[in-house]
């Protein structure tokens, strides 16, 4: 895969935000963007790092975490993700050592 096909590697992701109880997030995202780390449920567990971007949040206001959204993942490294990256492939964002939400790719998109 040429660099810069993977500069442009993304996913469009279903997310299913943890409750403050449930070890999660205690404030919202103020950002169209948030920055974390995540890792999928199948495999060998690797973390990479995530920009994921809110096009929802830009035009209504609404303000994460909300229990379920949807978000455009990229991928600071994508050579970490091309050959595990597939539809409805489970994933878990994670804030250091503690998940924030699981998610779900609804659709790869390069």
């Amino acid at each position: 895969m040429s660099t810069t096909l993977q500069a442009k590697l993304s996913a469009t992701v279903e997310l299913s935000w943890l409750s403050a109880a449930q070890g999660g997030r205690k404030r919202a995202v103020t950002t169209s963007d948030y920055a974390a780390t995540a890792y999928f449920a199948e495999g060998n567990k690797q973390l990479f790092s995530i920009i994921l971007h809110f096009p929802s949040k830009l035009e209504s206001g609404v303000e994460i975490p909300i229990q379920t959204d949807h978000a455009v993942m990229n991928f600071l490294a994508p050579e970490l993700v091309t050959s595990q990256l597939k539809k409805d492939i489970r994933f878990y964002v994670t804030e250091g050592s503690r998940v924030v939400a699981e998610g779900n790719v609804l659709s790869v998109l390069d």
